[in-house]
């Protein structure tokens, strides 16, 4: 029998060169590499969720110790329907949201990607990322940050 997991209020960040395939319960693991981060979802449901970090997707913010994911990470197409946002590595839950709301927030982020690549002619060119150490993936974190803003 499948005992059920706890709901959780924080996550522990991990940063690794390959996301595991299966993720542990309670952490966000983090790849330079290839620019995500995935976890399982923090209502216990198990599903697995992975949030690419990407000009129109998600930005990630580390501090040296906690991470933040923005925007807010909507499980729309699982079961539980969880919306969530990651900041300072502690889950604050939001509202379920209204089909109407999911439906026009998908189909702005479908424009925004859309317009992304209209603008940006080469969908495949990616910064390089260095591989090293713990340290030099935080400076990879930092500088996608830093040339989205």
């Amino acid at each position: 029998m499948r005992r059920k997991r706890r709901r959780l209020n924080a996550l522990v960040p991990e940063f690794v060169d390959e996301i595991p395939s299966v993720p542990d319960h309670g952490k966000l693991y983090l790849s330079c590499r290839y620019r995500a981060a995935v976890h399982l979802c923090p209502c216990g449901c198990g599903a697995k969720i992975s949030t690419p970090l990407h000009p129109t997707g998600w930005s990630l913010s580390f501090d040296g110790e906690s991470v933040s994911l923005s925007p807010s990470v909507g499980n729309w197409s699982e079961k539980c329907q969880s919306h969530y946002i990651i900041r300072d590595s502690r889950v604050l839950w939001g509202d379920r949201l209204p089909r109407d709301k999911i439906r026009r927030i998908r189909e702005q982020r479908h424009r925004d990607l859309l317009a992304y690549y209209r603008f940006n002619r080469e969908p495949t060119a990616r910064p390089s990322v260095q591989t090293g150490g713990f340290w030099s993936k935080v400076r990879s974190l930092l500088r996608i940050k830093k040339n989205k803003e």
